[in-house]
Parts: structure tokens; C-alpha cells; sequence
């Protein structure tokens, strides 16, 4: 619909410009004119062309860019909602408890929220870094092993995390490099951000 729209202002356009130049070239004199009725072929052709490319700048080009502007800005809202789920499990981690199960579940929507952030760039046809993806997978991995790799049953009662009945309690030790890995994806994830933004 949008392209026939398009296409009859198009048409439009010519005819109006069309009777314009027959009326101008009717008109025999004006006070403060002169018309030539001499058609310098170069001048008409340099006209015309301007013309097109104007029109072609103005509204392919600008539709084109504006669908890129489109996609970028729904791929970076993908990323500002993984940015959010760190956020959010930093807030709880700093409880100092946590539910095994919860955690667990922080780390797959953060590689499931990458995956289709890299899915979305390919679909658009933008490119992906490699290795900040690949920081991201290595981070995010890192901070689940901080919150899952608990002693075994019957091991020290010293160690930086504990489990009981499905909750993991978390020495300050081990906060201190819990937080230090959110950080740092977090980081990463605003680096993924600008890398997007410069597509």
C-alpha cells in the first residue's frame, strides 16, 4: 500500500511539473522576466537530474535509515533487558541468600537473552562482535559457578557457600566476587551496547 502511494505522488509530482513548464513556456513575456524559448539540453538535464536525486535522498535513503534506526533501537532494548536481569539478581545476591534454583535461572535467561541479541543483528543483517559475545557466555558462566559450586555433603562448614533446603547462603568473601563478576558482564553487556549503537 505504502509503495502505490508512493508511486501515484510520483506520478502526480511529474504532471504538475509537466503543466508547469507548458504554462511557463506559454507565457510570452512577464515585467520582469525574460524566457528563452531556446532548451539548452545540458541546463534541462542537470535540472532533471537534481531533481531525482533529491527525491531519491529524501525518501529512499531516509525510509532505509530510518528502518535501521528502527531495528537498533529493538536490539539495544534486548540488551538493556539483559543489563536489567544482572541488575536485578545483584540486588537479591546482596540479601547474601539466594534460591539454587533462582540462580540457575539467571544464567539461562542472561545466554538465552545473548543468543537472541545475536539472532536479531543477523536477522538485520548488522554485524556481531565476536569477542564481546564471548565475554559475556565466559562471565556469565564464571558468576554461575561462583553461586553453584557448594561443598559437597559433610564437607567444612567453612566454606564461602552453603546450602540448605534449596537456598544458597553466601560467605562475604564470596559476595565480594560475586560482585566484582557482575561488574564486569555488566560491562560488557554496555560495551555490546555501544558496539550495536555504532552499526
Amino acid at each position: 500500500m505504502g509503495k502505490a502511494k508512493d508511486n501515484v505522488l510520483w506520478i502526480v509530482v511529474c504532471i504538475i511539473t509537466f503543466f508547469l513548464g507548458v504554462f511557463i513556456a506559454n507565457i510570452k513575456s512577464l515585467q520582469y522576466f525574460v524566457i528563452d524559448e531556446k532548451v539548452d539540453i545540458v541546463a534541462a538535464t542537470s535540472i532533471i537530474a537534481t531533481f531525482i536525486i533529491a527525491w531519491y535522498v529524501g525518501t529512499i535513503l531516509e525510509k532505509r535509515n530510518q528502518g535501521n534506526r528502527t531495528q537498533k533501537e529493538l536490539i539495544l532494548k534486548r540488551t538493556e533487558d539483559a543489563f536489567k536481569v544482572v541488575e536485578e539478581f545483584m540486588i537479591k545476591v546482596n540479601t547474601g541468600t539466594i534460591s539454587l534454583q533462582e540462580a540457575a535461572s539467571v544464567f539461562k535467561r542472561i545466554n538465552v537473552a545473548v543468543t537472541r541479541i545475536n539472532e536479531a543483528l543477523r536477522y538485520a543483517a548488522l554485524p556481531s562482535d565476536a569477542s564481546l559475545n564471548t565475554n559475556i557466555v565466559t562471565d556469565s558462566r564464571a558468576l554461575k559457578d561462583l553461586l553453584t559450586d557448594t561443598p559437597r555433603t559433610g564437607s567444612s562448614a567453612n566454606s564461602s557457600l552453603q546450602v540448605q533446603n534449596g537456598i544458597v547462603t553466601i560467605s562475604p568473601d564470596r559476595m565480594i566476587e560475586i560482585e566484582s563478576k557482575c561488574d564486569s558482564l555488566k560491562q560488557n553487556i554496555l560495551f555490546f551496547q555501544l558496539f550495536i549503537n555504532k552499526c
